[in-house]
Order: C-alpha cells, then sequence, then structure tokens
C-alpha cells in the first residue's frame, strides 16, 4: 500500500490522484501492473512519451471491471499492440 501512495509521482498516479473511482487496494493493483508493464516494455525513464498511455491503457481496463494486476498488465500491452 505505501509503495502505492509513494509512486503518485509516476503518470499513473498524477492520473489517479483526482480519480476517486479506485481504493487503496485497486490503486496498489494498478500501481503494480503499470510498473510490470513498463519493466516489460524495458521502460526506465518515467517521462517516457510511452509511459501516459501504458497508464492510461491500465485505469481503463480497471474502470471496466479488471482488478488483477497480471491481467491489467497483459491488457494494457496488448491495447498498446506490444
Amino acid at each position: 500500500m505505501r509503495r502505492a501512495i509513494a509512486g503518485l509521482d509516476v503518470p499513473i498516479g498524477t492520473i489517479l490522484k483526482n480519480d476517486h473511482s479506485f481504493g487503496p487496494e485497486d490503486i496498489a493493483n494498478l500501481t503494480a501492473a503499470f510498473e510490470a508493464a513498463l519493466a516489460r516494455l524495458a521502460l526506465t525513464d518515467r517521462k517516457d512519451p510511452l509511459t501516459p498511455p501504458v497508464a492510461k491503457a491500465v485505469i481503463q481496463l480497471a474502470k471496466d471491471g479488471e482488478r488483477d494486476p497480471e491481467r491489467l498488465r497483459d491488457g494494457a500491452l496488448r491495447t498498446l499492440g506490444k
């Protein structure tokens, strides 16, 4: 949980900061999925232009009802064609 809050400076945290659709556990799962997707893409620079689309894909999948971090990660990568 603490990691998700500390991660609010990454693109997914910036997007979620004003979105009250998700509880703390959901945010932890979204953050884990986001980080895992970035790792699969070998993106270490959080200012890379691809990071916001990854975050938005994870969030959209979660808004559609998915909460499993692995499925969120895989779905976001599919959405991005990766």
